[in-house]
C-alpha cells in the first residue's frame, strides 16, 4: 500500500473517504495515500495549513505512484470494463475516477493519433503508388513507340528485300 506522512497541527480528525475511516492525530500520521488524495479533494481545512503533508516531494511521489498502480489496474481490466466502471461502477466516484476518466481520455488519444498515423501512411503510400503508375505508364508508352517502330522497320525491310 502506497502512503504518504501527514502533520496535524491541530486536534485530531476522524475522517471517512470511499469507506475507508481513518483519524489524523496531532502530529505525525501514515495515511494510505488514496485516503489522502479524497480527503484533501473533500476538504477545505488543508487550506488553513494545520493540516499538510510532512514532505512535499514525498507526496508527489506517492501520488506519481498510485496513479501509475491504478493506470496498471486500468490496462489489466481494459478499456470497456473501465468506462463501464466508471459510469455505474467502483470507479464511478472516489478517488479512482478521475485517474480512471484521465486514463480513458489518453487511450481515446493514443487510438486517434494512431489512427491519424495510419491514414497519413496510407495517403504517402497511396501518392507512391499513383507516381509509380504515372511512371510505369510512361514506360509502356515508350514501349509501345518503340515497339511501333520495329514493326516499321521490320516492314521496311520486307519490302525492299
Amino acid at each position: 500500500m502506497i502512503t504518504v506522512k501527514i502533520v496535524n497541527k491541530d486536534q485530531s480528525v476522524k475522517d471517512t473517504i470511499d469507506g475507508e475511516t481513518y483519524t489524523l492525530n496531532k502530529g505525525v500520521t501514515e495515511i494510505p495515500i488514496s485516503f489522502w488524495i479524497g480527503y484533501k479533494n473533500s476538504q477545505k481545512k488543508i487550506g488553513r495549513s494545520y493540516i499538510f503533508p510532512e514532505d512535499e516531494c514525498s507526496e508527489l511521489s506517492a501520488i506519481k505512484e498510485f496513479k501509475e498502480s491504478c493506470f496498471s489496474e486500468f490496462d489489466s481490466l481494459g478499456t470497456p470494463a473501465v468506462k463501464a466502471s466508471t459510469e455505474k461502477g467502483a470507479l464511478s466516484k472516489g478517488v479512482k475516477h478521475s485517474f480512471a476518466l484521465e486514463w480513458l481520455e489518453s487511450i481515446t488519444e493514443s487510438r486517434e493519433l494512431s489512427r491519424e498515423s495510419r491514414e497519413k501512411e496510407s495517403l504517402h503510400i497511396s501518392r507512391e503508388a499513383s507516381l509509380n503508375a504515372v511512371e510505369a505508364n510512361k514506360l509502356a508508352r515508350r514501349a509501345v513507340i518503340w515497339a511501333a517502330f520495329a514493326v516499321l522497320i521490320s516492314t521496311i525491310a520486307l519490302v525492299v528485300k
